[in-house]
């Protein structure tokens, strides 16, 4: 039996926009299987003001400008990932990096994440992987949800798996024991829209909604999209959340705590109706990660709707919640090194499971 280490770095920048997540994690492997691994070391950093603004409003750049952002935000994720390793960088076998979406719409195969992977590598001087998700794209699939690599690898035992990050999404194995994930709806980047609204950076706590009245008239409306019917594989577009889901809701017109009150309901509806029943009544658990762990209000609506089916709600440590996905993204660029499947066609559509990624060295 062969055994062997990986020390990888994984960043993460999600839709949400509230921050740059790093980790150093170790993998030990024997014959290509994972037999233990750790969080070595984590850290956040705030993503500049400017990129924000640019990043929302990238419809309004050029091509010369999009370009330009591409080359800047690779810089910016290699600094961070320089400050977050110092001396250590040169124990490091790879360094993973998702890049930032601005689009994803595998229906027209289109996917894309910025961060030059090129511009990062040359800061670096260690190999780099990105652009995770055209490879699954180009063979079928949908690009997303990665997750279930992670969950499947590092975090068994759990039935149920959500992350609640700028976009709801949940994974879990069916009886066969295939893979099935997918979005389940908009989450942080409708809250933290019209927490804004309010002067504040998020619903802290869900306070907001919290002092809501739910008003069925919004949360009918919500149901009534499409999508939130229709089978997986499935992905929601970034954009079609900021351009028509969160407009629509505002139109209705009601006040911001009632907005957020009857959303955080519409959500609760998605995900019992998401897992009802598909554990045959057996009491089962659900781990929950992303930044809207941290949403009191949510967490426990959510309870009271998942009571239905039987189902525990399982808060696992911060260092977890918070950088579930930038250890998902260091797992992915391990079994990139050692040419293993990071998407699961069961998952994504795609004709077959790939190994996704592009790989600079």
């Amino acid at each position: 039996m062969e055994s062997y280490v990986h020390r990888i770095i994984g960043l993460m920048s999600g839709s949400s926009l509230d921050g740059v997540d790093v980790v150093t994690c170790t993998f030990t492997y024997t014959d290509d299987l994972i037999q233990d691994w750790s969080i070595d070391k984590k850290s956040c950093f705030s993503l500049p003001k400017e990129f924000v603004q640019r990043i929302i409003s990238y419809k309004e750049l050029d091509a010369m400008e999009l370009r330009v952002l591409d080359i800047e935000l690779g810089s910016f994720f290699a600094d961070c990932i320089i400050k977050h390793a110092k001396d250590d960088l040169r124990n490091i076998q790879a360094a993973g990096v998702h890049g930032q979406t601005i689009y994803h719409l595998p229906e027209k195969q289109l996917t894309c994440q910025l961060g030059n992977g090129v511009v990062m590598q040359s800061k670096l001087q260690i190999p780099l992987v990105s652009d995770f998700r055209t490879k699954d794209i180009v063979s079928g699939g949908v690009g997303t949800p990665m997750a279930p690599l992670a969950d499947d690898h590092l975090f068994p035992s759990y039935d149920f798996y959500l992350n609640l990050g700028g976009i709801a999404n949940l994974s879990y194995q069916d009886a066969k024991n295939n893979w099935i994930a997918y979005d389940i709806s908009p989450f942080n980047q409708y809250s933290n829209y019209f927490a804004a609204k309010a002067g504040l950076a998020f619903d802290t706590d869900g306070t907001l909604g919290s002092k809501g009245v739910v008003q069925q008239d919004l949360v009918e409306k919500m149901l009534s999209y499409p999508y939130f019917s229709i089978e997986a594989p499935k992905s929601l577009d970034n954009n079609w959340i900021v351009e028509e889901f969160i407009p629509s809701a505002e139109t209705m017109g009601y006040a911001i705590e009632d907005s957020l009150a009857s959303f955080y309901v519409f959500v609760s509806k998605c995900i019992l109706a998401s897992v009802k029943g598909l554990k045959e009544g057996k009491r089962t658990r659900m781990f929950v990660t992303g930044g809207g762990a941290y949403n009191v209000f949510f967490i426990e609506l959510l309870r009271d709707f998942l009571q239905e089916d039987n189902i525990e709600l399982v808060l696992p440590e911060k260092e977890i919640i918070d950088y579930k996905e930038a250890i998902l993204i260091a797992l992915a660029t391990s079994f990139k090194l050692i040419g293993k499947p990071n998407f699961y066609s069961s998952v994504t559509g795609a004709k077959e499971s790939v190994c996704g990624g592009v790989l600079f060295d």
